[in-house]
């Protein structure tokens, strides 16, 4: 048998009580409403899933222009624009849809191994409109013809109402031998 406090004289009283014992005032315990703890429940389920659920977005074909100028260092991000290709591409979104986690596939066409590839990802709206580029480095080493996926890739925080995306290696370092 639950017990609660009587609205009107504060005395502990049955939940199931039609008076109080002590004041008399009829129904003492308010009970809440079966629908509104029903709903209530229901926010709060559908509050956790969205916070631990992912939800998928789509690559894009739109084309993503990056910058060109004429230093050592723009040659070497244009070249690796050119020659390192991601050849498979799918993302997620996590915590509330701002942080887009990707799993790229990325294949190196040089003859000689490269590392620390920065990653480019446009985020486009519904509308096509680009709502924001994020960059990620991959600290890793990518041998001459290889293929190597990289998991997780973390792209932080993207704006909300983004659609798709378009992601293209935007630079990398030339690997020299390990010391």
């Amino acid at each position: 048998m639950a017990l609660g406090k009587c609205r009107e004289c504060g005395a502990e009283v049955s939940a199931d009580a039609k008076a109080c014992p002590n004041c008399g005032a009829r129904k003492p315990v308010k009970r809440a409403s079966k629908i509104l703890l029903i709903i209530l429940a229901l926010f709060v389920i559908g509050a956790l899933a969205k916070l631990t659920g992912q939800q998928p977005i789509s690559a894009s074909t739109q084309p993503v222009t990056a910058p060109t100028e004429s230093s050592n260092s723009d040659l070497l991000a244009q070249h690796a624009r050119e020659t390192l290709k991601i050849v498979k591409q799918t993302a997620t979104l996590v915590d509330f849809d701002t942080i887009m986690k990707s799993n790229l596939s990325i294949k190196n066409t040089n003859s000689f191994a490269v590392k620390d590839m920065t990653v480019i990802c446009a985020n486009y709206a519904a509308s096509g409109t680009e709502l924001a580029a994020t960059t990620a480095t991959i600290y890793e080493i990518l041998k001459p013809g290889q293929t190597r996926t990289f998991r997780d890739v973390d792209f932080g925080f993207i704006p909300r109402g983004g659609k798709t995306y378009n992601c293209f290696v935007g630079g990398a370092q030339v690997a020299t031998a390990q010391r």
